[in-house]
């Protein structure tokens, strides 16, 4: 564990994550210091809101149209019937 003194008044306790080399590859610090972070400064704040408009796989449920699901099932059922098709 590393202290990590910010505006020579505040003490932050963070830790390195290393890779299998001893490379340091991330900082993380506790989500208490990061709230502070975020509610003192304005590019937190805006690099958290950036990040929480990501879009997850859950979004995109249903983004097909009923015309194009009916071909990808019909498509995968005749590709049911040739793997099941004696080739011999």
């Amino acid at each position: 564990m590393i202290i990590l003194l910010i505006k020579n008044t505040e003490i932050m306790e963070i830790q390195y994550l290393s890779d299998e080399q001893g490379r340091h590859t991330a900082v993380q610090i506790p989500i208490d210091e990061w709230n502070k972070l975020t509610e003192e400064n304005e590019v937190f704040r805006n690099f958290e809101k950036n990040n929480s408009s990501q879009k997850r796989p859950s979004d995109f449920r249903g983004a097909i149209s009923k015309n194009t699901a009916e071909k990808l099932i019909q498509y995968a059922t005749q590709a049911r019937v040739e793997w099941d098709r004696d080739i011999s």
